[in-house]
């Protein structure tokens, strides 16, 4: 009896934990609207895709993306996430080769974007959140290849 009431109290504080973490994350739906750029690099170094996409309160970076392209993805239960392998015409195997996300933060003065902030990802495009004026940056990178 012991053991099913210690482990009912572990699971309802996990379910707790999980709730708080979730509700509390920066990542998820945008609180703001505005304008996202998106770039796509192939293996060859070729910009396909340059676009500004749209987003509203509410968004997701995989809504936006979703909305606009075409995704390959691959789940992965392990993490509780979605991997992206591709977009549109490039499409990646995830072990030769995956999409190395960047971030361009745009630096302000006056009102005026006179800058980026770059940074790696941190997470795959369900732990972004959208930013006005952002640009999110995809290259195709080989497996041990470094960075871009």
């Amino acid at each position: 009896m012991k053991k099913m009431v210690l482990s009912v109290v572990v699971l309802l504080t996990m379910v707790g934990a999980y709730a708080l973490i979730v509700g509390f994350s920066p990542y998820g739906e945008s609180d703001v609207e505005g304008h996202i750029g998106v770039r796509v690099v192939d293996a060859s170094g070729q910009t396909v895709i340059d676009d500004t996409l749209p987003f509203h309160e509410g968004d997701t970076m995989f809504e936006v993306l979703n909305q606009r392209y075409e995704l390959t993805l691959k789940t992965f239960a392990s993490v509780g996430g979605r991997a992206l392998l591709g977009i549109d015409d490039v499409v990646t195997d995830f072990v030769s080769d995956f999409l190395y996300i960047t971030l361009h933060y745009p630096v302000r003065e006056n009102g005026e974007i006179i800058d980026y902030d770059v940074e790696t990802a941190m997470s795959g495009i369900d732990g972004l959140s959208l930013r006005d004026g952002m640009i999110i940056v995809f290259t195709v990178t080989t497996v041990g290849g470094g960075s871009p």
